[in-house]
């Protein structure tokens, strides 16, 4: 398994397999993005299941709020996460790539780059990576409009406390 962050780790289905690993890691929260790898240590770890497969018919946006904030809730509660697929290259690599966009305000090939440090054998599909091409863009305008035009010239009254 390869750390990525403080709190968050990518790693295959043997990895998430390996008590001894993350307990040396202090993993207590596990993203497991498989259809067929089962909840090992569910009885002492929090899991969060996204049964998807590594084809390119596969819709991994749709996935993304619920992945993002179990990582997030874990990373707020002091836990260290594992994200895992089968092998760590293809659907779990292209969840930790999206979430450093999201987290991190990364522009895709930054976060590509980050994560292939990190790990070197990643190698998201390129149906993956064409999606996370159009995450890229609705972050961007998702950024974009959150922010307010003001006036220049506008002036701003207080309004008075009765």
């Amino acid at each position: 398994m390869s750390q990525v962050l403080s709190y968050l780790f990518l790693g295959s289905a043997v990895d998430a397999s390996n008590l001894a690993a993350l307990r040396e890691h202090r993993i207590t929260a596990i993203l497991n993005i498989t259809t067929d790898v089962p909840n090992t240590f569910a009885d002492s770890l929090q899991y969060q299941q996204i049964p998807i497969l590594d084809t390119s018919e596969q819709n991994i946006q749709n996935y993304f709020e619920v992945a993002f904030e179990f990582i997030n809730q874990a990373k707020q509660y002091g836990r260290n996460v594992l994200v895992h697929c089968q092998a760590g290259i293809s659907r779990s690599a292209a969840f930790v790539i999206g979430y450093l966009m999201y987290e991190r305000n990364m522009n895709l090939n930054d976060a590509h780059n980050y994560v292939s440090v990190c790990r070197s054998i990643i190698s998201p599909n390129l149906a993956f990576m064409g999606e996370l091409k159009e995450y890229e863009g609705k972050l961007a305008h998702d950024r974009s409009s959150k922010t307010t035009p003001t006036c220049p010239n506008q002036v701003i009254q207080a309004v008075p406390t009765w």
